[in-house]
């Protein structure tokens, strides 16, 4: 889980067989383990960490939303944006703009005066 949170962004590392290797595990043995901890196999979990970095990003950055999807190990923007409306039921920018918060000051071209 460690090794995931620090890395979900970079595609190469979030194989599976890359996470065994790394936790010094077999490969049947980490999906089991996940399963049992998390709930869900290690590409789930994968993705829901992704996910939940790029609605952080969404909401409390201005960074395009192309951007978002690479800094968040999504190899496509289509896939980012097909995995987004799959379990948020809506697009990453309409998530920004029901969620986002145009007074945070990370926010730039808020729409608001220097």
């Amino acid at each position: 889980v460690r090794f995931i949170s620090n890395n979900y962004n970079d595609p190469g590392l979030m194989r599976e067989e890359v996470i065994a290797r790394e936790s010094g595990i077999s490969l049947s043995y980490l999906r089991s383990l996940f399963v049992r901890e998390t709930g869900m196999p290690p590409r789930d979990f994968i993705s829901k960490t992704r996910l939940a970095a790029a609605t952080n990003l969404l909401t409390e950055t201005n960074l395009k939303i192309i951007e978002i999807s690479e800094k968040c190990g999504f190899e496509s923007l289509p896939g980012f944006n097909r995995r987004f409306r799959k379990v948020y039921g809506i697009t990453p920018g309409e998530y920004r703009k029901t969620y986002g918060h145009a007074e945070n000051p990370r926010r730039t071209g808020s729409g608001q005066n220097p």
